[in-house]
């Protein structure tokens, strides 16, 4: 792994001062040879930068998915994110008392949303989509679809064993029913 990266930071960075600090001239020979010391400690350095994201995530989300949402978080990858939550939303179903009126109903749906981030720590473009599925508790008809779908581009602030905050806009849309252009904000803890 350690040459794959060496080789793509030479390719990228070839008339840099890295490359100038990765290789030095051989005179003797008229060759360029490679300084192994110097490519470990780059190599090392963009290992621990890897080692060192935060992994779990716990925050509370403002307006965004829903209401308001609780959610974990957990990185699958370097720049890849999943998140567990719960969110409150609201449905309409159908009033069994008053066969052509509908009832408001709210209850915490669980969702599920995959976030991919740009940029380096603890700063991050993020980019996501998911979905909320309302648990079907006792009721016989939705006026409603039960499923929404939820996205975001917005601005992460995660950092390891430190405050977590993410803004940003964050649509929404009801299967069949409704679109509503949203803006969100979360606020948690990351580790």
């Amino acid at each position: 792994m350690r040459n794959i990266i060496f080789l793509c930071l030479v390719c990228i960075y070839s008339n840099s001062t890295i490359s100038q600090n990765l290789f030095e001239r051989n005179e003797d020979r008229n060759a360029w040879s490679l300084d192994y010391y110097n490519a470990s400690a780059i190599g090392d350095s963009i290992n621990d930068s890897i080692i060192n994201a935060p992994g779990i995530s716990v925050f509370f989300e403002l307006a965004g998915k829903g209401y308001f949402s609780v959610n974990v978080g957990f990185k699958i990858k370097e720049k890849h994110r999943l998140s567990f939550g719960l969110t409150y939303l609201d449905y309409d179903t159908k009033d069994e008392s008053a066969p052509d009126s509908v009832k408001y109903n709210t209850w915490m749906s669980p969702g599920i949303m995959y976030y991919y981030l740009f940029g380096t720590g603890p700063s991050y473009l993020e980019l996501g989509a998911g979905l909320s599925i309302s648990p079907r508790l006792n009721v016989d008809f939705y006026s409603d679809h039960p499923l929404s779908l939820h996205g975001v581009i917005g601005y992460r602030y995660q950092k390891k064993n430190g405050f977590f905050f993410r803004a940003g806009f964050t649509p929404f849309y009801r299967v069949n029913v409704w679109f509503l252009p949203l803006l969100g904000v979360s606020f948690g803890y990351s580790w």
